[in-house]
């Protein structure tokens, strides 16, 4: 293991944290510090970029009251360790009185909030007291595992833009029939009804089907063809459309 360290701080308002941090000899990321005050978006981009820094000493404090939150906090700054500080809801509640904040209400608020939401189904180790002790608690395994992410063409998927949605309204307007099993599709249905109406294409996106297709690489299919041919597979057309333009009947 190299110089790397990272520290994730997780726990309602007035548990501690703070406190635990600045005993630490690490760099303090804290929300609360003026420094980021410029917002939540601007704090969570300064400990994304923490996971590229390959000699990070930090310490992050974070509320993380679900096991997700957790993970995404974690994953997103590369945290080598992950701590819970859970003391009592009373003692939440009396040591954000005691902060002479003018956020009172807010932070007994958020402790209500974070213990209604709590769950331990990641086994977060909690602090045990000292750093001396800390160290030497491994976080579990999926702590530092980041995020398995498709990439497969996902920039060149052309669904949600103006030229696709005028592509899909020409198939609509032009085909009556599916192209795979041949039956007539009642564009009236509602989406994901079985027989209701969808533009597939013959090259998947996920194989290479980058950007809008030409008119002759898509085709009117019912939502269950569609569906049970799946992303993974391309497939010339075996068959004569038996649709027709509709202007036509």
């Amino acid at each position: 293991m190299g110089t790397r360290l990272v520290v994730a701080l997780f726990g309602p308002s007035g548990a501690g944290k703070t406190t635990i941090a600045r005993s630490l000899p690490l760099t303090v990321f804290d929300r609360d510090d003026p420094q980021w005050s410029a917002g939540e978006t601007v704090f969570r981009q300064a400990l994304k970029r923490l996971r590229f820094e390959p000699d990070a000493q930090a310490v992050a404090i974070r509320s993380g009251a679900t096991s997700s939150a957790r993970a995404r906090a974690v994953t997103d700054m590369g945290a080598t360790h992950a701590f819970l500080v859970i003391p009592s809801k009373d003692v939440c509640h009396y040591q954000a009185g005691h902060r002479r904040r003018q956020d009172v209400r807010t932070s007994h608020a958020s402790i209500e909030t974070w213990y209604a939401k709590f769950d331990h189904h990641d086994g977060c180790p909690m602090w045990p007291g000292s750093w001396e002790m800390a160290q030497h608690i491994l976080s579990p395994i999926g702590y530092t595992q980041p995020r398995v992410r498709d990439e497969r063409n996902k920039a060149g998927d052309p669904r949600g833009t103006r030229a696709w949605r005028r592509l899909r309204e020409q198939v609509y307007a032009e085909e009556t029939h599916c192209w795979k099993c041949c039956t007539y599709v009642d564009q009236t249905l509602p989406p994901r009804h079985p027989k209701s109406r969808t533009v597939d294409h013959l090259i998947p996106i996920a194989m290479g089907g980058a950007g809008v297709p030409p008119r002759e690489q898509v085709r009117l299919a019912c939502w269950s063809c569609n569906s049970r041919r799946g992303a993974g597979r391309a497939e010339p057309i075996k068959r004569e459309s038996l649709s027709v333009m509709l202007d036509s009947i």
